[in-house]
């Protein structure tokens, strides 16, 4: 993470503040300036394990099953751009930031499964479950796909070495 961003958002979460709009805006950020989502991802990460651990009587989570489940979003958005073409997957990442912003859910489901379904990919069903918020609230999803929708195609050696 760059140095001003890791520290603004560290602060966030030890005043238990919400990170979820700071994550937002660095995203929107990161889409607009051409920049790696990577920083984002993390960040992503560290919110769903604080939002989990936030909770009433949970004192205990498989927290590698669910870093994997974010990674599997980031990734499947990953397939998604390499079939649509990095500036359709940069339009269609201002309209789910839009989306997510307004809180607005059936837009984002709605036009992350139109493209699924233009690009012949099949749909994770983890996006699915985010309707329902089983296992993770709709930002960090919404985030994670986004994220992954941005990604640049060298970024899989950085990935690597997390």
């Amino acid at each position: 993470m760059f140095y001003k961003n890791r520290t603004a958002f560290i602060k966030y979460l030890l005043k238990g503040v919400d990170t979820r709009i700071f994550i937002f805006e660095t995203l929107r950020d990161k889409v607009k300036n051409n920049y790696s989502p990577l920083e984002v991802m993390f960040m992503t990460i560290l919110r769903h394990f604080n939002q989990f651990y936030s909770k009433e009587g949970v004192n205990h989570m498989d927290s590698e099953k669910q870093q994997k489940y974010i990674w599997v979003l980031y990734k499947s958005a990953e397939q998604v751009r390499n079939k649509i073409g990095l500036k359709k997957a940069q339009g269609m990442a201002y309209r789910l930031l839009n989306s997510v912003q307004a809180g607005n859910r059936n837009t984002f489901m709605d036009t992350v499964m139109r493209v699924y379904i233009s690009s012949e990919l099949e749909m994770p069903s983890i996006l699915l479950e985010a309707l329902h918020e089983k296992s993770m609230d709709f930002e960090t999803v919404a985030n994670a796909w986004v994220s992954g929708l941005i990604s640049k195609p060298n970024e899989e050696g950085e990935f690597n070495n997390v």
